[in-house]
């Protein structure tokens, strides 16, 4: 059996282990915004969203500019079937400044 303090590292009766995750497609120039003005750490998250069958869509930074100047924010999108990875920077821009010198609200997949 498992889950007790023997050798047996399985999983204890009824405890499910979830699967490792799949990468599904590298987006070639997204990140997160950094933290600090050196560009160091994550500060906060990026929105996502996925429809649950067909498609993933994310907000990203496009990296442009230096230490984060003139940075874009994009949406970034994958076609779960196909993994077709397709990355658009938003016109126009909320800020000249760069995507970390502003915050972006209302994203969803309709």
């Amino acid at each position: 059996a498992g889950g007790g303090g023997g050798g047996d590292s399985s999983p204890a009766p009824g405890i499910s282990v979830p699967a490792p995750p799949t990468v599904f497609a590298s987006l070639s120039n997204a990140r997160h915004p950094p933290l600090g003005p050196l560009g160091f750490g994550v500060l906060g998250y990026v929105g996502d969203a996925s429809d649950g069958r067909v498609l993933y869509a994310s907000l990203t930074v496009s990296a442009e500019g230096m230490l984060g100047v003139r940075d874009r924010w994009a949406v970034a999108t994958v076609d779960l079937r196909t993994r077709a990875v397709a990355e658009w920077v938003l016109h126009p821009q909320p800020t000249a400044l760069g995507a970390e010198t502003c915050s972006l609200a209302g994203f969803g997949i309709a």
